[in-house]
Protein backbone atom coordinates (compact mmCIF):
# COMPACT_ATOMS: atom_id res chain seq x y z
CA UNK A 1 0.00 0.00 0.00
CA UNK A 2 1.39 3.64 -0.92
CA UNK A 3 1.96 5.42 2.23
CA UNK A 4 0.64 8.92 3.28
CA UNK A 5 0.94 11.27 0.82
CA UNK A 6 2.18 13.79 3.92
CA UNK A 7 4.08 12.12 6.63
CA UNK A 8 3.68 14.41 10.06
CA UNK A 9 5.34 12.01 12.21
CA UNK A 10 6.46 8.80 13.30
CA UNK A 11 6.57 6.69 15.85
CA UNK A 12 8.86 3.49 16.58
CA UNK A 13 8.56 0.03 18.33
CA UNK A 14 12.34 -0.79 19.99
CA UNK A 15 12.37 -5.07 20.42
CA UNK A 16 12.85 -6.57 17.61
CA UNK A 17 11.43 -3.46 15.29
CA UNK A 18 14.87 -1.22 15.83
CA UNK A 19 16.82 -3.15 18.49
CA UNK A 20 18.33 -6.42 17.52
CA UNK A 21 18.63 -8.37 20.99
CA UNK A 22 19.70 -12.15 19.54
CA UNK A 23 23.36 -12.59 19.38
CA UNK A 24 23.13 -15.59 17.13
CA UNK A 25 20.53 -17.08 14.78
CA UNK A 26 18.43 -18.87 17.11
CA UNK A 27 15.78 -17.30 19.01
CA UNK A 28 16.21 -18.39 21.78
CA UNK A 29 19.47 -16.84 22.07
CA UNK A 30 17.19 -13.32 22.43
CA UNK A 31 18.63 -11.50 25.29
CA UNK A 32 15.16 -11.27 27.16
CA UNK A 33 14.92 -15.03 26.80
CA UNK A 34 18.25 -15.25 28.37
CA UNK A 35 17.14 -13.03 31.35
CA UNK A 36 13.88 -14.02 31.73
CA UNK A 37 15.20 -17.44 32.08
CA UNK A 38 17.70 -16.73 34.50
CA UNK A 39 15.49 -15.07 36.50
CA UNK A 40 12.91 -18.42 36.58
CA UNK A 41 15.54 -20.24 37.59
CA UNK A 42 16.74 -17.96 40.74
CA UNK A 43 13.52 -17.89 42.00
CA UNK A 44 13.32 -21.56 42.10
CA UNK A 45 16.61 -21.31 43.86
CA UNK A 46 14.72 -19.23 46.29
CA UNK A 47 11.26 -20.18 47.06
CA UNK A 48 10.26 -23.81 47.53
CA UNK A 49 6.83 -23.18 45.82
CA UNK A 50 9.17 -22.57 42.93
CA UNK A 51 11.21 -25.71 42.73
CA UNK A 52 9.68 -26.66 39.78
CA UNK A 53 10.63 -24.08 38.14
CA UNK A 54 14.16 -25.31 37.85
CA UNK A 55 13.22 -27.45 35.47
CA UNK A 56 12.08 -24.86 32.74
CA UNK A 57 14.08 -24.87 29.42
CA UNK A 58 14.65 -22.11 26.98
CA UNK A 59 11.88 -23.13 24.46
CA UNK A 60 9.20 -23.51 27.38
CA UNK A 61 9.93 -19.92 28.41
CA UNK A 62 10.33 -18.78 24.79
CA UNK A 63 6.54 -19.79 23.83
CA UNK A 64 5.38 -18.36 27.50
CA UNK A 65 6.02 -14.92 25.70
CA UNK A 66 4.51 -15.33 22.30
CA UNK A 67 1.62 -17.15 23.73
CA UNK A 68 0.86 -14.23 26.75
CA UNK A 69 -2.36 -12.26 25.99
CA UNK A 70 -0.27 -8.82 26.84
CA UNK A 71 2.79 -7.76 25.20
CA UNK A 72 4.87 -7.44 28.34
CA UNK A 73 7.15 -8.85 30.46
CA UNK A 74 4.01 -9.41 33.33
CA UNK A 75 2.35 -11.38 30.89
CA UNK A 76 4.74 -13.55 29.57
CA UNK A 77 6.05 -14.71 33.38
CA UNK A 78 2.07 -15.00 34.46
CA UNK A 79 1.58 -17.34 31.41
CA UNK A 80 4.71 -19.73 32.10
CA UNK A 81 3.41 -19.89 35.93
CA UNK A 82 -0.03 -20.51 35.37
CA UNK A 83 1.10 -23.36 32.91
CA UNK A 84 3.11 -24.80 36.15
CA UNK A 85 0.37 -24.36 38.03
CA UNK A 86 1.69 -21.45 40.23
CA UNK A 87 -0.59 -18.99 39.59
CA UNK A 88 -4.29 -18.01 38.51
CA UNK A 89 -6.68 -16.29 37.14
CA UNK A 90 -5.55 -12.75 35.02
CA UNK A 91 -2.16 -11.25 34.68
CA UNK A 92 -1.45 -8.86 37.91
CA UNK A 93 1.11 -7.04 37.09
CA UNK A 94 1.21 -6.36 40.94
CA UNK A 95 1.21 -9.95 41.69
CA UNK A 96 4.82 -10.05 44.76
CA UNK A 97 6.21 -12.82 42.76
CA UNK A 98 5.75 -11.42 39.53
CA UNK A 99 7.02 -8.14 40.29
CA UNK A 100 10.25 -10.15 41.75
CA UNK A 101 10.80 -11.85 38.67
CA UNK A 102 11.02 -8.60 36.80
CA UNK A 103 13.39 -7.26 38.98
CA UNK A 104 15.83 -10.13 38.37
CA UNK A 105 15.12 -10.16 34.98
CA UNK A 106 15.83 -6.08 34.41
CA UNK A 107 19.26 -6.84 36.37
CA UNK A 108 20.06 -9.43 34.12
CA UNK A 109 18.62 -8.11 31.11
CA UNK A 110 20.64 -4.72 32.07
CA UNK A 111 24.07 -6.52 32.09
CA UNK A 112 23.76 -8.28 28.93
CA UNK A 113 22.32 -5.18 26.58
CA UNK A 114 25.72 -3.25 26.37
CA UNK A 115 27.34 -6.51 25.48
CA UNK A 116 25.32 -8.22 23.28
CA UNK A 117 22.37 -5.57 22.00
CA UNK A 118 23.22 -3.53 18.81
CA UNK A 119 20.73 -2.07 15.91
CA UNK A 120 18.73 -4.08 13.78
CA UNK A 121 21.07 -4.15 10.12
CA UNK A 122 19.88 -0.49 8.98
CA UNK A 123 17.44 0.91 11.35
CA UNK A 124 19.67 4.02 13.00
CA UNK A 125 20.64 5.26 9.55
CA UNK A 126 16.92 4.39 8.58
CA UNK A 127 16.03 7.08 11.27
CA UNK A 128 17.69 9.31 10.59
CA UNK A 129 17.48 9.65 6.79
CA UNK A 130 13.55 9.34 7.43
CA UNK A 131 13.66 11.91 9.91
CA UNK A 132 15.70 14.40 7.54
CA UNK A 133 13.80 13.28 3.97
CA UNK A 134 10.25 14.37 6.02
CA UNK A 135 11.12 16.87 7.69
CA UNK A 136 10.33 15.30 11.47
CA UNK A 137 12.18 17.08 13.73
CA UNK A 138 10.97 17.41 16.89
CA UNK A 139 8.00 14.37 15.43
CA UNK A 140 10.10 11.10 16.26
CA UNK A 141 8.52 9.12 19.16
CA UNK A 142 8.83 5.62 20.71
CA UNK A 143 6.02 3.55 21.74
CA UNK A 144 7.43 0.42 23.35
CA UNK A 145 7.13 -1.66 26.36
CA UNK A 146 10.26 -1.83 27.64
CA UNK A 147 11.72 0.04 30.42
CA UNK A 148 13.04 3.67 30.13
CA UNK A 149 16.20 2.50 31.43
CA UNK A 150 16.93 -0.03 28.48
CA UNK A 151 15.55 2.24 25.75
CA UNK A 152 17.89 4.62 26.59
CA UNK A 153 20.87 2.46 26.44
CA UNK A 154 20.09 1.29 23.24
CA UNK A 155 19.56 5.01 22.07
CA UNK A 156 22.72 5.97 23.26
CA UNK A 157 24.42 2.99 21.76
CA UNK A 158 22.87 4.05 18.37
CA UNK A 159 23.74 7.51 18.86
CA UNK A 160 20.25 8.12 18.46
CA UNK A 161 19.43 9.97 21.74
CA UNK A 162 18.81 13.44 19.68
CA UNK A 163 15.76 12.12 18.08
CA UNK A 164 14.13 10.89 21.25
CA UNK A 165 13.58 12.97 24.60
CA UNK A 166 12.31 11.66 27.37
CA UNK A 167 8.99 13.10 26.64
CA UNK A 168 8.42 11.30 23.71
CA UNK A 169 9.29 7.76 24.80
CA UNK A 170 6.46 5.96 25.85
CA UNK A 171 7.88 2.91 28.22
CA UNK A 172 5.97 0.14 30.05
CA UNK A 173 5.40 2.73 33.33
CA UNK A 174 3.71 5.56 31.39
CA UNK A 175 0.73 3.21 29.95
CA UNK A 176 -1.91 1.24 32.50
CA UNK A 177 -2.88 -1.02 29.49
CA UNK A 178 -0.30 -2.97 27.49
CA UNK A 179 -0.20 -3.75 23.60
CA UNK A 180 -2.37 -4.80 22.19
CA UNK A 181 -4.37 -1.82 24.00
CA UNK A 182 -3.92 1.49 21.88
CA UNK A 183 -2.08 3.46 25.18
CA UNK A 184 1.20 3.55 23.96
CA UNK A 185 0.73 4.33 20.97
CA UNK A 186 -1.95 6.80 22.00
CA UNK A 187 0.54 8.60 24.21
CA UNK A 188 3.15 8.77 21.81
CA UNK A 189 1.18 10.33 19.57
CA UNK A 190 -0.07 12.84 22.10
CA UNK A 191 3.72 13.33 22.29
CA UNK A 192 4.49 14.71 19.06
CA UNK A 193 1.46 17.86 19.48
CA UNK A 194 -0.32 16.94 16.43
CA UNK A 195 -4.04 17.75 15.68
CA UNK A 196 -6.40 14.86 15.98
CA UNK A 197 -6.46 14.68 11.95
CA UNK A 198 -3.06 13.39 11.78
CA UNK A 199 -3.29 10.26 13.02
CA UNK A 200 -3.21 9.02 9.67
CA UNK A 201 -0.33 10.87 8.81
CA UNK A 202 1.99 9.44 11.49
CA UNK A 203 4.09 5.99 10.73
CA UNK A 204 4.14 3.29 13.21
CA UNK A 205 6.70 0.71 13.07
CA UNK A 206 6.30 -2.72 14.49
CA UNK A 207 7.48 -6.18 14.11
CA UNK A 208 4.48 -8.01 16.75
CA UNK A 209 1.13 -8.70 16.22
CA UNK A 210 0.17 -6.76 19.57
CA UNK A 211 2.23 -4.12 18.65
CA UNK A 212 0.84 -3.71 14.99
CA UNK A 213 -3.01 -4.04 16.29
CA UNK A 214 -2.52 -1.48 19.12
CA UNK A 215 -1.25 1.21 16.40
CA UNK A 216 -4.03 0.16 14.28
CA UNK A 217 -6.24 0.89 16.87
CA UNK A 218 -4.85 4.17 17.40
CA UNK A 219 -5.48 5.24 13.74
CA UNK A 220 -1.83 5.26 12.50
CA UNK A 221 -0.18 4.23 8.99
CA UNK A 222 1.57 0.56 10.39
CA UNK A 223 4.65 -0.61 8.83
CA UNK A 224 6.15 -3.86 9.89
CA UNK A 225 8.87 -5.64 9.87
CA UNK A 226 9.75 -9.27 9.26
CA UNK A 227 12.94 -9.78 12.62
CA UNK A 228 10.57 -11.99 14.66
CA UNK A 229 7.17 -13.00 12.57
CA UNK A 230 7.77 -14.10 8.57
CA UNK A 231 5.49 -12.28 5.96
CA UNK A 232 2.93 -14.93 5.66
CA UNK A 233 2.18 -14.94 9.32
CA UNK A 234 1.86 -11.31 9.28
CA UNK A 235 -0.23 -11.54 6.27
CA UNK A 236 -2.79 -13.68 7.66
CA UNK A 237 -3.57 -11.48 10.82
CA UNK A 238 -6.94 -10.51 11.54
CA UNK A 239 -5.56 -6.71 12.17
CA UNK A 240 -3.31 -6.54 9.07
CA UNK A 241 -0.49 -3.71 8.80
CA UNK A 242 -0.56 -1.36 6.17
CA UNK A 243 2.67 -2.61 4.89
CA UNK A 244 5.66 -5.08 5.40
CA UNK A 245 8.89 -5.11 4.60
CA UNK A 246 12.15 -7.52 5.34
CA UNK A 247 14.51 -4.60 6.22
CA UNK A 248 15.08 -1.47 6.51
CA UNK A 249 16.86 -1.55 3.01
CA UNK A 250 13.25 -2.19 1.47
CA UNK A 251 11.67 0.16 3.61
CA UNK A 252 14.03 3.00 2.15
CA UNK A 253 12.89 1.95 -1.10
CA UNK A 254 9.21 2.28 -0.63
CA UNK A 255 9.86 5.63 1.31
CA UNK A 256 12.04 7.11 -1.26
CA UNK A 257 15.14 7.20 0.86
CA UNK A 258 18.38 7.57 -0.89
CA UNK A 259 20.74 4.43 -0.54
Amino acid sequence: MKHPEHIAGVIYDVDDTLLKSQPTDDPLSNLHQVARLAALHKIASKYDYCAQLRDVEAQENFDSFAASPVHTIFGAFHTLLKNRGILTGEVDPTHPLILELVALKDEEYGRLLPLYGRAVEGADSFIRDFSAHYNLNGSNAIASTGIMRDIKTFLAMSNLTEFFPDDRIIDVAKVSQPKPNPEAFDRAFLSLNLPESARSQVVAFEDDPRGIASALKAGLFVCAITTRYPREHLEALDAKPHLIADSYAEFRKHFGLAG
